[in-house]
């Protein structure tokens, strides 16, 4: 029997064939995408060195240009296939501000004519001396007995491994389209930018992949993220959840998207609480889960409850710029006011655009009485949302603050923030600041009547401490069911 060689890379119960481009589990074959299997394939060629992330991505994207937050979200993918948990790192360990390392052993064999086979070890750390090991997928080298023992041990490992692995095999919860599951990669990794043009793209993107196939528990999961971002389309999250959570019971992704319809939408934070609990026990490594539960206990008064949820949230998704930007956000509602602006520079530091790191550090130096950060913070803000004043507003707003300082530069931006649409929760703030209760209740009300999607931290928000035992707001708080009497 002649033919070309063939190359085959071995680890733990997992086998590629290189030529053919597919990862096997114990002989059944795993539904990769082609990015997916490049950059398993990169790693193991490299196993025991680390793959810079210009490299890994250069390799796999040679032809394209990528976020660096797109090879974040493939390597997510690849480990929730491999069923390798982001605490453990069983195979891929993130090495910080670096890239990827493949610590597990892998075996490369080469075969010739279907009988030959040369091999070579490859590990993390130099192996103690061994007898040579057997090649476990040769039937001439090793007996139909000892391979059935084996066999059962591996799926016996497999069985109890990861519930990420585990639900990899279901077919509810991936999809046998190619097509379709290359538009849900997309779709989230747009998503994730949190930018009002890629959410557009990442919306047409999911909504294709669900026609594609309607039953991708994991595609309407994550459409139902993308409307539920959406001011005009978010109605429509709830429906697209149910849908996920109908064709696979068991997925916690669609249970967090309820949680942040209730909590951001609805304002029901004690339901949204109760789904965030759903999510995290059916998906505890699916990192958006802690964070939006973060979010939900800081909203709520419980800071070091947050804090711990946020951190749980940055171990699975270290790179991860929108969860990077909460933990600044939740430390400043925990008033660690320094921590809080050392978090949102590494953030920065991460993407220098990313608008939601600006906008928490606006607030912090506000706290801090840094008024010359918080102004240049403004515009910086400003000019990230393309809202910048016309050329008379801006000189007369920064005469305002040369002339009277903050206070001033406050005053100013209430008539600013009335227009084009009123920004009632800012408003509010700005009026709190300036000591001014009546005004702030009144702008508070209306965040209330207009569905500001700000409003529901107006309990941690530090802005807004003096108010608690004032009428008005307590009468807010149980209308929000932030107060439960």
């Amino acid at each position: 029997m002649n033919g070309e060689p063939r190359h085959f890379f071995e680890f733990d119960a997992f086998r590629i064939e290189v030529e053919d481009r597919r990862l096997l589990l114990n002989r059944k074959v795993i539904t990769l995408t082609p990015k997916v299997f490049d950059i398993l394939l990169a790693l193991v060629r490299n196993s025991g060195k680390t793959v810079e992330k210009e490299d890994l991505m250069e390799e796999v994207w040679s032809d394209t240009f990528v976020e660096e937050g797109n090879l974040n979200r493939h390597i997510s993918t690849l480990r929730k296939i491999l069923g390798d948990d982001p605490h453990e790192q069983k195979f891929i360990k993130t090495i910080p501000k670096h890239g990827y390392r493949f610590t597990a052993d892998v075996r490369e064999v080469v075969e010739s004519n279907g009988v030959n086979a040369t091999e070579n070890i490859s590990r993390s750390t130099p192996p103690l001396a061994e007898a040579p090991r057997e090649s476990f997928w040769s039937a001439t080298r090793i007996g139909i007995a000892a391979l059935a023992v084996i066999s059962c041990v591996m799926l016996a490992a497999w069985a109890i491994s990861s519930r990420g692995l585990a639900r990899q095999q279901n077919i509810s919860d991936r999809t046998t389209t190619a097509e379709a599951y290359q538009d849900y990669e997309k779709g989230r990794a747009l998503w994730q930018t949190r930018n009002a043009q890629d959410l557009h793209e990442a919306t047409l993107l999911l909504e294709r992949a669900v026609g594609l196939d309607p039953d991708f528990a994991l595609g309407h999961a994550a459409l139902a993220d993308s409307y539920a971002f959406d001011y005009a389309n978010w109605k429509k999250a709830e429906g697209q959840a149910d849908e996920a959570i109908r064709l696979d019971p068991g997925l916690g992704e669609p249970h967090a998207t309820l949680g942040f319809i209730r909590m951001f939408w609805e304002w029901k934070l004690t339901d949204a609480e109760r789904e965030f609990k759903q999510a995290v026990g059916l998906s505890p490594n699916y990192s958006t889960a802690h964070q939006w539960f973060a979010l939900n206990l800081a909203a709520t008064g419980h800071k070091d409850a947050a804090l711990a949820e946020i951190k749980k949230a940055l171990e699975l998704e270290p790179d991860s710029l929108s969860i990077n930007a909460d933990m600044c956000q939740t430390l400043y509602f925990a008033h660690r006011y320094d921590e809080a602006a050392v978090q949102c520079g590494k953030t920065l530091e991460m993407n220098p655009k990313f608008l939601n790191a600006y906008l928490y550090l606006y607030e912090i130096y506000n706290a801090k009485g840094m008024t010359d950060e918080a102004v240049s913070t403004y515009y910086k803000i400003e000019e990230m949302e393309n809202d910048r004043n016309p050329p008379g507003v801006e000189i007369n707003l920064r005469k305002s603050y040369k002339t009277g300082g903050m206070r001033e530069f406050w005053r100013m931006q209430t008539e600013i923030l009335m227009h084009p649409t009123p920004k009632y929760y800012r408003l509010a703030q700005n009026y709190a600041r300036l000591g001014e209760k009546e005004e702030a209740q009144n702008y508070l009300e209306k965040a209330y009547e207009n569905r500001d999607f700000d409003l529901a931290f107006v309990l941690s928000d530090p802005v807004f401490e003096g108010f608690h035992n004032d009428g008005r707001f307590r009468d807010l708080r149980r209308l929000l069911l932030l107060l439960q009497d």
